[in-house]
């Protein structure tokens, strides 16, 4: 490999009047209304989450039944509830006892009922079962 000779570097020269550099440049006012916008949407969430820590504290749940359906199976009387829970605070293992006289409908345990929300749930009583003797009941539930 033979030796050649290096060209001297020529020094960068920057470009005076048209050109702008880098640190030169201003931000343009989409950046600083995006960034404003950013800044204000960050703010009203944290406020929003503060409100909702601050006012939801101790608050119990409301937990309510209603039969919307009954029917006659092979194997005896279906029957199907909506459990509600109207409260502001979720529940867990959230238990339910359905009895008719002598007959019992058993019970049900639901892993989840969320504050503001519903869930359908089902119990099988013995053929021959009115459906208006029917009573339902909250056996128990914990906080997650």
């Amino acid at each position: 490999m033979a030796n050649r000779p290096r060209k001297p570097r020529q020094p960068v020269k920057s470009v005076q009047g048209g050109g702008t550099a880098q640190k030169d440049r201003q931000p343009h006012w989409i950046e600083w209304a995006v960034s404003a916008l950013s800044a204000l949407v960050i703010i009203v969430l944290a406020g929003f989450i503060l409100f909702e820590a601050v006012t939801k504290t101790g608050q119990r749940p409301d937990i309510s039944f209603e039969i919307v359906d009954s029917f006659e199976m092979g194997s005896g009387l279906a029957v199907e509830v909506v459990v509600r829970n109207e409260g502001d605070v979720t529940v867990s293992n959230v238990e339910i006892a359905a009895e008719a006289g002598d007959a019992s409908g058993g019970s049900v345990t639901l892993d989840y009922l969320a504050a503001q929300s519903e869930a359908e749930i089902g119990f099988g009583f013995v053929a021959g079962t009115d459906p208006e003797t029917i009573v339902l009941r909250l056996v128990g539930y914990s906080y997650p």
